[in-house]
């Protein structure tokens, strides 16, 4: 009776730890699948933002959809830059743009990015004197002759402070 039990419990041994090496197999295939998927995301697209806007099928990415400009004064302007790119085999052209409030003041339009580009997009953020203080979030809206993306969302976000010391979020 014990030849049998030593002879069975191998056995059963050696089928677990083939079965947990397939499992882990699997695992590892998985993770350094998803880990390709991210480096190409930064490598390719720039951010992983970026990535997911090129796989719903967008042309023209921007490295970061959004910009901070800090704390800001009342009566201050501050200028941020957004890096965008031109996937497309096409050149371009962006035509109009949008704003909600008038303290946003993006670059001059139209203009033209060719295939392959790169290029910065400014937007000026003018505070008018007697602003109260808030937090800012403002969106601007980029609008192209792409027939695959239209128009491209932007964000700015900040605080109106009165004055340097008073916003510990940004320090």
């Amino acid at each position: 009776m014990s030849t049998t039990d030593t002879a069975t419990t191998p056995t059963t041994v050696v089928t677990t730890r083939k079965g947990l090496s397939w499992l882990a197999t699997a695992c590892m295939f998985f993770a350094f699948t998803v880990l390709g998927l991210v480096v190409w995301a930064f490598a390719w697209c720039g951010s992983i933002a970026a990535a997911v806007h090129f796989a719903r099928g967008d042309v023209v990415l921007a490295r970061s959809y959004s910009a901070s400009c800090g704390p800001i004064l009342p009566g201050q302007s501050k200028t941020v830059a957004f890096e965008l790119t031109n996937h497309a085999s096409v050149p371009i052209r962006f035509l109009g743009r949008k704003t909600t409030c008038s303290c946003t003041v993006p670059e001059p339009m139209p203009f033209t990015m060719q295939p392959g580009e790169s290029r910065p997009f400014s937007v000026e953020i003018k505070i008018n004197a007697g602003a109260k203080p808030e937090a800012l979030a403002q969106p601007v809206t980029l609008y192209s002759n792409s027939t695959g993306q239209s128009k491209l969302e932007l964000l700015i976000e900040g605080e109106i402070v009165n004055s340097a010391s008073d916003s510990p979020k940004w320090r």
